[in-house]
């Protein structure tokens, strides 16, 4: 019992220090004004440190922007396989990952080339959509295509996690009695 009551003490500290935090901060300026010479540079350069890490982050999510932009546009002349090598670089950016990888996806299933299809739908899975029906819209193709190449648990998997979010969406239930017949 004693040592559950110091666990809730210590979850009721940690709280606690958080608060004064804030407060503890007041005091190290003294310190500071004591060694003056010494704080300020650490200050300066971490200053500076942060100001080159946004600069490089905003470079890279435009950088990323400019891929992908550069990847619809190899798509529309023709050069499939620019396009994919376009859309992954951008696919890097966490703001792009989700759009980029199921178009990736897309151009796979369209070439017959579903491993890799499977394999950039789930790179999509793991990124926020967008909205609401873009993530069911994808979880129906990834587990689609799961089916397709006989990975019927997995497909039967996504399809009850799908169910579970969406409701009835298109015609998963029947999908979901097939794949459980076969699983049977």
């Amino acid at each position: 019992k004693a040592h559950a009551a110091s666990e809730d003490v210590e979850v009721d500290l940690s709280i606690v220090l958080d608060d004064i935090k804030p407060g503890a901060t007041a005091p190290p300026p003294p310190a500071a004004k004591a060694q003056p010479a010494a704080a300020e540079p650490a200050d300066l350069d971490s200053v500076f440190g942060n100001l080159r890490e946004q600069a490089s982050k905003r470079a890279g999510g435009e950088d990323a922007e400019k891929e992908y932009k550069r990847g619809l546009a190899l798509r529309a002349k023709g050069d499939i396989d620019g396009c994919i090598s376009a859309l992954e670089n951008a696919s890097r950016s966490p703001k792009l990952r989700f759009s980029t990888s199921w178009l990736i996806a897309r151009l796979y299933r369209d070439r017959d080339k579903m491993p890799q299809a499977l394999e950039w739908l789930e790179r999509a899975a793991q990124a926020p959509a967008p909205n609401v029906d873009d993530g069911h819209q994808l979880l129906y193709e990834l587990a689609e295509g799961l089916e397709q190449v006989g990975e019927t648990a997995r497909a039967l998997a996504v399809l009850l996690e799908l169910q579970a979010d969406a409701g009835a969406y298109r015609d998963i239930e029947a999908r979901i009695g097939r794949l459980s017949k076969v699983q049977a």
